[in-house]
């Protein structure tokens, strides 16, 4: 699995773009997804073909621990 981070998401396309540990730039769509995770999230995912392009597919926001700052 890649790894990434959502740079943005238009929800009314459905369309968002991550930026991967290669500072490449995927597309993604909400129905390749079951939940969109927030822009600026650290999500996990595979690479698949959607008409003949290739987008990532499967996101999964990775589960950071916290620390808690309320200020």
């Amino acid at each position: 699995m890649r790894t990434g981070i959502i740079l943005s998401f238009n929800k009314s396309a459905g369309v968002g773009i991550i930026k991967d540990s290669n500072n490449q730039h995927i597309r993604f769509y909400r129905d390749d997804s079951k939940k969109i995770p927030a822009v600026g999230e650290t999500v996990s995912f595979e690479i698949v073909f959607r008409n003949k392009n290739l987008v990532a597919s499967n996101l999964k926001a990775f589960k950071l621990e916290s620390s808690n700052e309320n200020s």
